[in-house]
């Protein structure tokens, strides 16, 4: 059976997180690390993709406004 895009997408998300569960897991059960440690070093990954995402959202809206500004400042031929 075919899976449609939708699908694709939430299966992905899913795996992302699952895979992510499990690093957390074996790193704190397998090879002894600090939970601690664990949850600055997820707290530094959030912020980080928060940032990311910031920049980027601040990037396109820069490309756009100056894409319009040049827009009006055309004169219609």
């Amino acid at each position: 059976m075919m899976f449609g895009t939708r699908d694709r997408g939430r299966r992905t998300v899913f795996l992302g997180v699952l895979a992510t569960v499990v690093f957390i897991w074996a790193a704190i059960d397998r090879f002894d690390v600090p939970a601690e440690e664990m949850a600055w070093l997820m707290i530094y990954c959030l912020l980080g993709v928060f940032t990311t995402m910031v920049l980027a959202a601040l990037c396109v809206g820069v490309v756009v406004g100056v894409k319009a500004l040049l827009r009006k400042q055309t004169p219609p031929e």
